[in-house]
């Protein structure tokens, strides 16, 4: 136990003394640089805004973002940031990481400190690994279904906004301006990309990647299509704001349908991690030959495997392409 809390508290020793350095040795550069985004705001709310978020969250954002750069490099964390992108979560590669790596690591410490047991302790550090990957994939998932629900009422304003005389450019800018997030937020960057010079084709395909919307690929392939041959544009986003509702609709039947099948998937994959905690609360004696044998391992193994396999069966089951 000694020799293990001293390790830990020596690793967050180092990466505190190493990030310290860094903030001392960049002091200097760091006010300049805020001195200047001051001057240089563009309004007094600005500014404002600018100095209530650098008080606020300076110091966490130094220590997340620099030492997570002295940890990783930035080759590791490109994918990364894609992801955390897509899940519309204001973080870096580097910090995302280093917080991963703390949750992973600090739980396993101080449960290995207070209950001294290994199975748990192995259990515990399972769930913080497996834990801030899930929250990006909720959080992807989430927005990807806002997005997708607020797409259909999107085409039907762009649409109108042709019929009245706008261009698709000036449509997409309305879009950003009048829509809620997180389609608003999509589309405001990709005018803005436009704006500044980049290629519509370009900006729209850079979009898709970032949403990863099946419908909003749908618009985009239209868009690239009308450009190239020609066509009534409005007409077109009519007929795919009906195909998009037509498929909500179809979707909305199919979970209802497939209800069943996704709840005993659920079941058979909590009870058994669920039953493996209460056991060791209850009676941590009871589960030693199956966490400190051979045989022990091999069942479990065994277990996880049929487990897999049994989820992987009811998804196959209960998913339906449409």
């Amino acid at each position: 136990m000694n020799v293990f809390f001293i390790c830990i508290c020596s690793f967050l020793a180092v990466v505190l003394g190493i990030n310290s350095l860094y903030l001392m040795s960049t002091r200097n550069k760091r006010n300049m640089h805020r001195r200047l985004e001051k001057i240089s705001a563009s309004s007094f709310k600005t500014k404002i805004f600018n100095e209530d978020h650098h008080e606020k969250g300076d110091i966490k954002k130094s220590f997340f973002q620099k030492t997570g750069k002295l940890l990783f490099r930035k080759g590791m964390t490109k994918q990364i940031e894609e992801q955390l992108t897509k899940a519309d979560i204001p973080l870096r590669g580097e910090e995302f990481l280093l917080i991963w790596m703390l949750v992973g690591l600090l739980p396993v410490s101080l449960v290995y400190i207070t209950v001294h047991n290994i199975g748990l302790v192995f259990l515990v550090y399972l769930i913080g690994i497996l834990l801030i990957p899930l929250m990006v994939r909720i959080a992807q998932q989430k927005k990807l279904k806002k997005f997708n629900q607020q797409i259909s009422d999107t085409l039907s304003i762009m649409a109108n906004a042709l019929r009245a005389g706008f261009s698709f450019i000036q449509s997409m800018d309305m879009v950003g301006r009048e829509m809620p997030v997180p389609i608003s937020k999509e589309f405001a960057r990709t005018y803005r990309e436009i704006s500044l010079g980049a290629i519509t084709e370009e900006a729209l395909q850079k979009m898709v990647k970032r949403v990863s919307s099946d419908d909003l690929d749908l618009l985009v392939t239209a868009v690239l299509i009308q450009r190239q041959v020609g066509g009534n544009l409005a007409e077109v986003l009519d007929n795919i704001s009906h195909t998009i509702r037509e498929r909500i609709r179809i979707k909305g039947e199919i979970k209802t349908l497939t209800a069943q099948g996704r709840i005993s998937g659920l079941v058979i994959g909590i009870i058994p991690p669920c039953l493996i905690v209460v056991l060791l609360l209850i009676n941590p004696g009871y589960m030693q030959p199956l966490l400190y044998t051979p045989i022990g391992w091999t069942l479990l193994a065994v277990g996880a495997f049929a487990e897999i396999i049994g989820i992987l069966i009811i998804k196959k089951i209960i998913t339906i392409d449409y």
